[in-house]
């Protein structure tokens, strides 16, 4: 006869979906953040765009993919940057470098 250790199986099914909703929830925080940061991308006039090394063209391109299309090098930034949160924003920079490797 077999016995089911249920709220051994429970617990660790809890704490699966705790870790889901924390991903999720970080994952939804970053989408936002670069939503907002794509709007303020196309907001900048040409000269400010020539400045951080951006074409107009390439302002548009990155203000026009979805939210969810972040590179992995962004990705792991910000689970550094959540998760350490005294550490330097290593982020600032990755919206530039993913316009520049795309």
């Amino acid at each position: 006869m077999t016995t089911i250790d249920i709220k051994g199986f429970l617990k660790s099914r809890i704490k699966n979906l705790a870790g889901f909703l924390e991903y999720w929830t970080k994952k939804e925080a970053l989408m936002a953040e670069v939503h907002k940061e794509r709007q303020q991308l196309i907001g900048l006039d040409d000269r400010l765009l020539k400045d951080i090394g951006i074409s107009r063209d390439e302002a548009v391109f990155e203000a026009q993919r979805y939210d969810w299309d972040v590179s992995e090098r962004r990705l792991h930034a910000s689970d550094h940057r959540l998760n350490n949160p005294t550490a330097s924003d290593p982020s600032r920079s990755a919206l530039h470098r993913d316009l520049k490797s795309c």
